[in-house]
């Protein structure tokens, strides 16, 4: 198109965007650096989902991605409380954590058209929901399959290196595109 048109008149205080996602029934997701989620059903309906629970200074939810078919918006960021840790889905209007959360900021998430769900930034870990880790995520980027994680290998493994994602596109049959920052000390 050549021109702009508006979706839905909005008087309500923003805070500032970081994502937006539409799933598979339409609606539009908004995630915020205030640590919600909003939610429009244009062009009038509009929606917060704050997550619940004391979500520590600076939260913010900095991703957002549509399940290409049950309507699901999983989100990731920076949040970590007794609920969610700093991954989780929305499901209707309900938070869910996604098994028991990363240890480390989120930066991106995406999902593909079989719906696994794919994350990547600056985590060290999958956390137990005790607190302990579960299994080291080497090079920050991980997915999901509903059950299990998969932890993808480092891209250096020497000490010293740097790995982490910031961004990730899926795009299907296991494969997907990550650009981050992977220094090897003394080789790059």
């Amino acid at each position: 198109g050549s021109s702009w048109s508006k979706v839905m008149d909005a008087n309500v205080a923003w805070s500032t965007v970081t994502d937006m996602a539409v799933s598979s029934s339409g609606y539009i997701y908004f995630s915020h650096n205030d640590g919600s989620i909003q939610f429009a059903d244009p062009p009038s309906y509009i929606q917060f989902y704050p997550i619940p629970g004391d979500l520590g200074e600076g939260a913010s939810v900095r991703s957002l991605a549509a399940h290409p078919c049950n309507g699901n918006v999983y989100f990731g960021g920076e949040f970590d409380n007794d609920y969610v840790r700093n991954i989780g889905v929305l499901n209707g209007s309900s938070y869910s954590a996604v098994d028991d959360g990363l240890a480390g900021s989120v930066a991106d998430v995406d999902v593909d058209a079989d719906g696994i769900l794919y994350a990547t930034g600056e985590f060290t870990s999958t956390y137990n929901f005790d607190g302990s880790i579960d299994q080291p995520t080497p090079a920050g980027v991980v997915s999901w399959d509903g059950s299990n994680w998969t932890i993808y290998p480092s891209v250096y493994a020497s000490p010293g290196s740097w790995n982490y994602g910031y961004y990730i596109t899926a795009v299907g049959a296991g494969q997907f595109y990550v650009a981050g920052s992977w220094t090897d000390e003394g080789n790059m």
